[in-house]
């Protein structure tokens, strides 16, 4: 199933709700603070690929978090993998912080808390995968939770031209 969400459609009053509502739907609940609720925007389209949850997202300033309440009582039995497209995010979980610039990518772990601050307008694509699939111990996952992987070397030169690959193949349910 294709999910397609463009707060455009709806009041100012209502676009972070609507933009909170969808991407909790899609992901992990998760809390949401435009920077300036007032001219808050944002555009995503995503859906699933086998195991694996897609999106292609374009957001105004806005901080999101994954609270300890939220991932406590909530499944959150996903890593999210995040490959910053254009502007600049800051992604935290366990006490480390990732600044990405575009081509960057990091995990985190929806098991946990985390927070993703987006201080100008940036351009993301999001794979969420089962923790199952990845095939490497959670404790070692947690060592490079929230760490900048830079977009000009090591895995990451294939990560980018395949993750913007997969983003723009239709996607299926």
């Amino acid at each position: 199933m294709t999910v397609t969400c463009d707060t455009s459609t709806v009041s100012l009053a209502e676009r972070a709700d609507l933009w909170i509502a969808v991407t909790s739907e899609m992901f992990v609940p998760l809390e949401c603070t435009p920077h300036d609720r007032a001219a808050f925007r944002g555009h995503l389209r995503g859906g699933t690929i086998g195991p694996l949850h897609l999106c292609s997202l374009e957001v105004s300033p806005h901080t999101i978090r994954r609270t300890r309440t939220l991932a406590a009582n909530t499944k959150g039995d996903q890593y999210k993998l995040s490959l910053l497209l254009g502007g600049e995010a800051l992604i935290v979980q366990d006490e480390r912080n990732a600044v990405l610039r575009p081509g960057d990518f990091a995990i985190y772990d929806c098991s946990r808390p985390y927070t993703i601050v987006g201080n100008d307008p940036f351009r993301m694509l999001v794979c969420a995968l089962p923790q199952d699939i990845v095939g490497l111990p959670a404790d070692r996952i947690a060592r490079i939770t929230a760490t900048r992987m830079p977009g000009r070397g090591g895995i990451a030169w294939a990560m980018t031209p395949f993750s913007r690959t997969t983003s723009c193949r239709p996607m299926t349910s």
